[in-house]
């Protein structure tokens, strides 16, 4: 481009051959740019996938966005984790909601705003503590309970 630019002075090159150049020369600025941009997408991507300080190759740490529990896992170890489904739930505990049956005599026994406590489906963890929201006051007849 520069050789260019100086012979436009001396008419040694036509102004459109110049301008060309200077096109070109401007594509392979944005190629470079974009390659660069590519690679630091990579680099990041590869650092978020690398495998766990002290993880075997071809492994994965697998953070959730949220604090809490698992409650499902649905996949195993050694398993290649797709993206259409799943591969843990997680619960936070300090938002759990529980559905449940009330007998009828209990009925006028529990309202909304009582202390609550439900042992964990989980061997070995804390029950958990809440508060009731709400109580269905009409009565299923088969199973003579309020959902």
């Amino acid at each position: 481009l520069k050789r260019g630019q100086e012979q436009l002075k001396f008419g040694g090159v036509a102004q459109a051959e110049a301008e060309r150049r200077q096109v070109d020369l401007a594509k392979a600025r944005a190629a470079v740019q974009s390659a660069q941009a590519n690679a630091d997408m990579y680099r990041a991507q590869y650092q978020r996938l690398a495998p766990a300080e002290g993880a075997a190759p071809g492994t994965s740490a697998v953070v959730t966005p949220i604090a809490g529990v698992v409650t499902q896992a649905g996949v195993t170890l050694g398993e290649v984790v797709d993206t259409a489904r799943d591969a843990f739930t997680v619960a936070d505990p300090a938002r759990v909601v529980v559905l449940a049956n009330l007998y009828g005599p209990d009925i006028t026994r529990v309202k909304a705003g009582d202390a609550a406590t439900v042992d964990s489906p989980i061997p070995g963890q804390p029950p958990f503590e809440g508060r009731v929201r709400s109580v269905n006051a009409a009565l299923d007849p088969a199973t003579n309970t309020a959902p």
